[in-house]
């Protein structure tokens, strides 16, 4: 959010606009309903602290997300080097466990073993 957002005023920020910057991350629509609700959080603590006079994120509708069960793909080497990059010291070797010995799920991924 501060990518998009991080020169702009919680004031400032619309539906219309929160709506146009989850559309448009590159995430499954169950990802952007967890990032639409992070953005929840943050407008009613802005709320309470009276930052804004209303949350923004109330107007935005949440996606629709498949019921189908998702293919499940195995990371190669190269990806899980990459998704261990955006780790930080505390939850890289649940990640780390989690990419190697599979089979639960971490956060909003789910790693599966392929044995």
């Amino acid at each position: 959010m501060e990518g998009h957002f991080g020169a702009s005023l919680l004031c400032d920020i619309s539906p219309e606009s929160l709506t146009s910057w989850l559309i448009n991350l590159p995430l499954a629509d169950r990802s952007k309903n967890r990032h639409r609700g992070y953005a929840h959080q943050i407008f009613e603590i802005a709320l309470k602290r009276r930052y804004v006079t209303v949350n923004p994120v109330k107007a935005v509708d949440t996606f629709k997300h498949s019921s189908e069960i998702e293919e499940i793909t195995v990371l190669t080497p190269e990806e899980v080097a990459r998704l261990l990059s955006f780790t930080d010291d505390e939850t890289r070797p649940l990640y780390a466990i989690a990419a190697f010995a599979g089979g639960f799920e971490v956060g909003p991924i789910t790693i599966s073993s392929t044995v």
